[in-house]
């Protein structure tokens, strides 16, 4: 397995406490912060066979946690894998 590093951009403003809470209560792989805008991000550091597996299991956390998902920008570091 990888793990592969990306991060997620919310619709979600930043000082959503509760809902910050409820994604690190299911997503124990991400960290939480924001954009120059105030929208909340959820950087991942996901372990999964494929880099679609791990996008696609997150994306689905954070729905189940009440989150909207505006964009996935991956890691600059993670772009060597996908060209191999």
């Amino acid at each position: 397995m990888q793990i592969y590093e990306f991060t997620v951009q919310l619709k979600d403003p930043f000082d959503n406490e509760a809902l910050a809470d409820t994604i690190y209560g299911k997503c124990d792989d991400c960290t939480i912060g924001s954009d120059q805008s105030g929208r909340m991000l959820a950087a991942f550091d996901r372990e999964a066979e494929t880099l679609d597996s791990a996008v696609g299991s997150a994306l689905q956390e954070l729905a189940a946690c009440g989150a909207v998902a505006l964009q996935v920008t991956l890691e600059t570091n993670m772009l060597p894998l996908l060209t191999a």
